[in-house]
């Protein structure tokens, strides 16, 4: 998948690119992992308990700043498998995520005002 094609006359750093990337497939798999077939299924689930979706993604996005926060203080983390850079793509790809589940609610509550001044019609009803 290539986000951005670049010219190599381009003066752009190229590993920017590489890693936005590299995060972009790395949110598809664990996306794929957690919801499925349905796109971030997993954080609208959280609003069957009246949490909006994007400030769940801002709960898990302090966990992982108080995690990043730990792993400055230490030599070496205890899961291996995890580094300090994975924690970090982590916080921009949940910052994405919460960008798009915000203004998919703006635009949900600007529908529904709509619909309640009759700017727009609810829903086609058969004469």
């Amino acid at each position: 998948m290539r986000i951005l094609e670049i010219e190599e006359k381009d003066n752009v750093d190229h590993r920017f690119y590489e890693l936005l990337e590299k995060m972009a497939k790395i949110c598809e798999k664990k996306s794929s992992d957690y919801s499925g077939e349905m796109l971030f299924k997993d954080w609208l689930e959280i609003e069957e308990i009246g949490i909006p979706a994007w400030k769940g993604v801002v709960v898990r996005l302090i966990n992982k700043f108080s995690r990043l926060k730990t792993l400055t203080k230490k030599d070496e983390p205890q899961c291996e498998d995890e580094t300090m850079n994975d924690t970090l793509i982590d916080i921009a790809c949940l910052s994405l995520i919460a960008i798009i589940l915000r203004e998919d609610r703006k635009w949900e509550d600007e529908m529904k005002e709509r619909c309640e001044k009759g700017e727009i019609l609810k829903k086609l009803e058969p004469k």
